[in-house]
């Protein structure tokens, strides 16, 4: 996970340094089902979840961590720190979470990125995040920067965490405590960096991993060169099949050799894909990772 901010914001600073500890946080539990990855500080800095009765910001401030952990992920997370409203001691931020440039590799080695959602938005997710500063603060830290995957000390710092709507691992609709939603997402699209992945056209494309290192768009074209061979073969069996129910016939051999072709495409077919070294990182309320997600800067 990469991040960057408007101009203004330190991201190596506070309160963008809490944003960082849990929007990481939560991505990495939900990916693996598992709050063993949670941040040194979160136990303590996140208001437990609320009942479906309260807003809608206070019922999934903890990350899921029941069902089936996610395929490992490919690619990067970027997220965007779009801005920082201050009111006394509480805090808003509104974050870009860009999704396209990520994917997760199924157990058959099919790639699949995280490209849901209409176009213009596809990929591509704005979250709110509220939370509260300390009343007393403590000792500083230094800048968090550096060549660490994760904290290893508390990053928190007394904050709190009391508010989180939107995001890639959203399991709500959005309250009324977020008039500007709207107006937010566009501000994401605008900003949005160059696609990663092929298109963002709301296109969601489906490609082979390949061990030689072939670029995302080759290992696309390819795909779709398959296809275009897998349909001319249907077109050539097609024209067999009527010339073998015309009234002159054909010999048994024109339908073995038919089939002899199939089953050579299903073979070629059957090669392309032999799984790579995956590198495992976060996804949508279930992701696997090992915990790589903060590159530059790192917490």
């Amino acid at each position: 996970m990469v991040w960057t901010a408007e101009p203004g914001i330190d991201v190596t600073a506070w309160p963008a340094v809490v944003v960082r500890a849990y929007t990481e946080s939560y991505t990495l539990a939900s990916a693996t089902r598992d709050d063993k990855y949670l941040y040194p500080g979160f136990r303590q800095s996140v208001d437990p979840n609320k009942s479906i009765h309260d807003p809608i910001g206070t019922q999934f401030l903890w990350p899921r961590t029941d069902g089936r952990p996610d395929p490992p992920w490919l690619g990067t997370q970027q997220d965007h720190i779009l801005s920082v409203t201050t009111s006394g001691r509480d805090v808003t931020v509104i974050v870009c979470e860009y999704m396209f440039g990520a994917a997760e590799q199924s157990d058959q080695g099919w790639v699949r990125p995280h490209v849901a959602g209409p176009s213009p938005y596809t990929g591509i997710a704005a979250m709110r995040i509220t939370m509260t500063a300390p009343a007393k603060p403590g000792p500083p830290l230094p800048a968090q920067q550096g060549p660490a995957r994760a904290p290893s000390v508390d990053v928190f710092v007394g904050w709190r965490i009391t508010s989180h709507q939107g995001g890639y691992f959203a399991r709500s609709g959005i309250g009324s405590e977020w008039p500007d939603v709207v107006e937010n997402e566009d501000t994401c699209v605008a900003k949005a960096p160059p696609p990663r992945l092929g298109t963002r056209a709301g296109i969601c494309p489906v490609v082979l991993p390949d061990p030689a290192g072939v670029s995302w768009l080759a290992l696309a074209k390819r795909e779709r060169m398959r296809k275009a061979s897998a349909a001319a073969l249907l077109v050539a069996a097609s024209i067999i099949l009527t010339v073998c129910l015309a009234p002159v016939g054909c010999g048994s051999n024109v339908g073995e050799k038919a089939s002899g072709t199939t089953s050579s495409s299903a073979k070629s077919s059957a090669s392309f894909a032999p799984p790579p070294p995956s590198i495992n990182a976060p996804d949508r309320a279930h992701r696997k990772s090992s915990g790589v997600l903060a590159e530059i800067p790192h917490l």
